[in-house]
């Protein structure tokens, strides 16, 4: 469901970029901490980017603190590769843009 989840967001930024009302909009996504945690999940956002063609910057992974907390050295190197490819994140007590 989570790529599901990704690729309907991906379509949703994709059809808000052809409408001058809606292109600078951002979408948020809640992202499970067994998603976050599945080793590839940097190339599922990633590829959902490149098959919609749109800003990663106005994608917005919303993160969970047990996502984060689980494996810290993970979830920062995670973190990184989501930062080098644009894409923002969010959790309680800290975002990232």
């Amino acid at each position: 469901m989570g790529q599901w989840v990704l690729e309907t967001a991906g379509a949703q930024l994709k059809a808000w970029e052809q409408e001058e009302h809606t292109r600078n909009l951002v979408l948020s996504v809640n992202v499970s901490a067994k998603q976050f945690r599945q080793a590839d999940f940097v190339a599922q956002v990633q590829a959902t980017v490149q098959q919609y063609a749109i800003d990663p910057m106005r994608l917005k992974l919303e993160l969970t603190e047990s996502a984060l907390l689980e494996n810290v050295e993970d979830a920062i190197a995670t973190m990184n590769a989501l930062k080098a490819i644009e894409v923002r994140f969010t959790s309680q007590g800290f975002e990232e843009e």
